[in-house]
């Protein structure tokens, strides 16, 4: 028989994650005046994962392909961003960061850090490794990753 979940994990988990977006918020409005939240959101995927393709960013953040396009667009318009033909595929574009993207990303990394490392106070290294394997694995759950038991 399977083990019911508590139906408060959701609501805690949500709870987090909203708490969490806020800080990011506050931080990028400090930081970075100006700068709309899925811009930074793009910019901050595209410092992670360099040469990423713009059908890996709609996918990535659930957003659809006009959106990205437009949000592209703008960061490369302000200078953040570049696009590079795909080795392979002439019809994509590998993005990357320029200089000024690539400092801008540094200070939202910064942002995200301290966020982070606020919302794991008091909590030990062990404790933390739990944390992620949990999420990763309920995450899995619900992407269909790992099979049902």
């Amino acid at each position: 028989m399977p083990l019911t979940a508590q139906p408060d994990i959701a609501d805690r988990l949500w709870d987090l994650s909203h708490r969490f977006k806020a800080r990011m918020r506050d931080g990028l409005a400090a930081e970075t005046p100006g700068l709309p939240p899925f811009q930074a959101k793009a910019l901050s995927a595209i410092g992670r994962m360099p040469g990423v393709q713009p059908s890996q960013l709609v996918e990535h953040s659930g957003r659809d392909k006009a959106q990205v396009a437009r949000v592209l667009k703008d960061l490369e318009d302000q200078g953040l961003i570049t696009r590079t033909a795909h080795a392979s595929d002439r019809r994509t574009h590998c993005l990357s960061l320029t200089q000024t993207g690539e400092q801008l990303f540094t200070r939202l990394q910064d942002n995200r850090a301290r966020v982070a490392s606020q919302m794991m106070r008091g909590l030990t290294a062990e404790e933390q490794r739990l944390i992620a394997d949990m999420l990763e694995r309920m995450a899995g759950n619900l992407s269909g990753e790992h099979s049902q038991g």
